[in-house]
């Protein structure tokens, strides 16, 4: 298929995101050592997005799949300076998380999705 195909598929399920969807957050916490003081400072950032949480069957809350306690949320990435991932907190609804997997659907190589899985979010 071609990549116009993907595209509109993008842009189909940033409208989604945006009529159903609510604001999050991705926080990345880096630090870097400090030669001056001898200690490790660390920074962090917030990015907002738009997302919504994905209802997941029981069947695959195996562990492997989805971990047992996490919940799983699609992202839109439009817009983003960053590309999700494990460590990153994410912020549903004022509650944050650590975010144990993410990837990316982007079939064609055009990417419509990021997919997180958090733990401890509610």
């Amino acid at each position: 298929m071609s990549d116009e195909f993907y595209i509109d598929m993008a842009a189909t399920a940033a409208e989604l995101l945006v009529e159903f969807g609510a604001d999050a957050s991705i926080v990345r916490s880096t630090s870097a050592y400090n030669p001056a003081t001898g200690a490790a400072a660390q920074t962090s950032t917030t990015h907002t997005v738009r997302a919504l949480e994905s209802n997941h069957g029981r069947s695959y809350v195996d562990g492997s799949l989805i971990e047992a306690g996490a919940r799983a949320y699609l992202i839109d990435p439009n817009g983003m300076s960053v590309e999700p991932r494990a460590g990153d907190s994410f912020v549903w609804g004022g509650a944050p998380g650590p975010v144990t997997r993410a990837g990316r659907v982007a079939p064609g190589g055009v990417a419509v999705l990021f997919e997180v899985q958090v733990r401890g979010v509610s």
